[in-house]
């Protein structure tokens, strides 16, 4: 089959690490099992700044906010809140509020998970200690 950056055959294939290239000879570091030549990325899934921007920096934000709706009505407008959980995450110690929301787009067809962040030094300490336990 064809590779992107190489051609392969059931007889020969060899991709040289130290020059990037393929069949380079002589070589020190050769890769010979065609699983591990690299690959140049999908452009379908290439970074979008604009997509960042516009849609998954205002969804993050938005976490930050306790209705908000208020932002998406704001930066996108098509987007609604579905459902917005704010519970307590620590057990024992003082209380750590963990905070998010489900949202859907029927027209960009998007469905949005998400979480707000650590808020302050008493919660990060928390999950600090909570991650060596």
């Amino acid at each position: 089959f064809t590779h992107l950056l190489c051609r392969f055959t059931s007889s020969f294939f060899s991709w040289c690490v130290t020059v990037n290239a393929c069949g380079f000879t002589p070589c020190v570091t050769t890769i010979t099992k065609a699983l591990n030549c690299p690959e140049l990325p999908d452009k379908a899934h290439a970074y979008d700044d604009g997509f960042i921007r516009n849609k998954v920096f205002i969804t993050h934000s938005a976490a930050y906010n306790m209705d908000p709706q208020k932002c998406f009505t704001s930066k996108m407008p098509t987007m609604k809140v579905s459902k917005i959980v704010n519970v307590n995450c620590d057990r024992y110690g003082p209380k750590a509020m963990c905070f998010g929301f489900t949202a859907f787009d029927t027209t960009q067809r998007v469905i949005s998970l998400t979480f707000r962040g650590t808020e302050g030094g008493t919660q990060l300490t928390e999950e600090i200690l909570d991650f060596f336990q």
